[in-house]
């Protein structure tokens, strides 16, 4: 099967997956009193938000793979490790660092697996992480571990 082939049935599962979503969805029943926007529609918009991603899928695959199997398999078996760590990682620095610098240092990582340059990769992640906080915090008011090396913070 060829990458195009590839890319239309897997977005047709997307979009099949999309619809048992919903429907599972239509049945949560938030338990407590939240705004308009709150933990209900999470899954009606993340079942809409896979549902557009297997439609374009479906709809505009992308083009022949210019790089052989063998090297992006190769490249795969380099990286998802490496991944995998980074996210394990991430899971056991999170209470001792907190959630700021936890997920600048994940996200540099994974830029950095993608072979980005090691100071953009920084300073994506440092921002990254710095405009997640500040959504969280002040826009959704979600409180978020500041961890226990910074104890001068609350942590």
């Amino acid at each position: 099967m060829d990458g195009r082939a590839a890319d239309r049935v897997t977005g047709a599962i997307l979009i099949a997956a999309a619809a048992v979503y919903a429907l599972l969805a239509r049945g949560y029943v938030v338990t407590f009193v939240a705004d308009p926007l709150g933990p209900r529609a999470a899954p009606w918009l993340l079942a809409a938000l896979l549902a557009l991603l297997g439609t374009w899928m479906v709809l505009r695959p992308r083009a022949a793979a210019s790089e052989s199997p063998e090297a992006t398999g190769a490249q795969t078996r380099r990286t998802m490790p490496l991944g995998i760590a980074a996210f394990t990682g991430f899971a056991v620095l999170l209470p001792w660092t907190g959630f700021v610098l936890a997920t600048a240092l994940l996200t540099a990582a994974l830029a950095k697996l993608a072979d980005g340059p090691a100071l953009r990769a920084g300073a994506s992640g440092a921002l990254f992480a710095g405009a997640l906080y500040y959504v969280f915090v002040f826009a959704l008011d979600v409180p978020l571990p500041i961890g226990r090396l910074f104890p001068f913070l609350g942590g």
